[in-house]
């Protein structure tokens, strides 16, 4: 079974609430992205991923992922879920909040950055921005989702 299989098989039993369209939306594009990457093994940034939703499943699927988030509660039971899966050495978690991004992730480190419903809550999403792709490898992928902006 190849890593994006676990992806895909991860995705599929979702244990939380059901998978809403928004959710279905995100990984057909990440899995577009595992694809293209196949056999690599990706360093993930995964910014307001709170309890790891997306971050826990590509753990699963041999990937190494770094969430960023400002709720400590959310944090702690990411590490709880990722304990619980047998990811724990491959998901870590680091309290902030986007705008602090850029102190928090080093240059050209990432291969995969995740940023959903996090740039309609910051005070400026310019710089925030800019840190997700300062935190870029030169062929790394984005995915950013907005709503209402």
């Amino acid at each position: 079974m190849t890593r994006l299989d676990r992806v895909e098989q991860t995705s599929a039993r979702f244990t939380g609430p059901p998978l809403t369209p928004r959710t279905a939306v995100i990984w057909s594009v990440l899995r577009a992205e595992l694809e293209r990457r196949a056999g690599d093994r990706l360093t993930v940034l995964d910014v307001g991923g709170g309890t790891g939703g997306f971050a826990v499943p590509l753990a699963q699927a041999g990937h190494r992922v770094t969430v960023v988030d400002a709720s400590p509660d959310a944090l702690a039971a990411l590490t709880r879920r990722a304990a619980e899966s047998g990811v724990a050495d491959r998901v870590r978690a680091v309290q902030g909040d986007g705008d602090a991004l850029a102190g928090l992730v080093e240059p050209a480190s990432v291969d995969l950055v995740l940023c959903h419903s996090v740039l309609e809550v910051v005070d400026d999403p310019a710089p925030v921005v800019a840190a997700l792709v300062t935190a870029l490898r030169p062929d790394g992928a984005a995915s950013v989702l907005v709503a209402g902006q």
